[in-house]
């Protein structure tokens, strides 16, 4: 084998490998973000939620949107994360109002998956208006 197709071979094994490493990677920040999103939507339904449980929902939502247009789709177009928008923004409202907080008046009665940030935020916030730093 010449050194022009060792160098070739070399480089498609490298690129290879990368590729996986990418793949996986972004499996695993798919993988953080649903188990995140479980984790909050049980504690949400106990009335148990935490600064912490926000925090690790949206560290991991953070993650999924640098993810490579088609995995970011993937997750944004999932029905099961579709499904779930309006509960998390009636959480955010009934938070909200339970606490004496006003929500800013760009929270809309039609959440959408690029809301989810701020609707984590709000629910933050008041959380530590409670108190609540963990």
């Amino acid at each position: 084998m010449g050194i022009a197709a060792a160098v070739t071979v070399g480089a498609v094994a490298l690129a290879g490998r990368e590729a996986r490493r990418r793949k996986a990677a972004s499996d695993e920040s798919i993988r953080r973000f649903w188990s995140a999103l479980q984790h909050y939507v049980v504690q949400t339904g106990d009335g148990s939620v935490t600064g912490v449980v926000i925090d690790d929902l949206q560290a991991a939502w953070s993650a999924v949107q640098s993810l490579p247009g088609k995995r970011l789709r993937e997750v944004i177009t999932n029905p099961n994360l579709l499904m779930l928008m309006q509960p998390i923004a009636d959480y955010t409202r009934d938070l909200a109002a339970a606490n004496d907080t006003e929500l800013p008046i760009d929270f809309s009665r039609n959440p959408q998956v690029v809301d989810l940030q701020k609707y984590l935020e709000q629910q933050r916030q008041i959380l530590d208006g409670l108190g609540d730093t963990a």
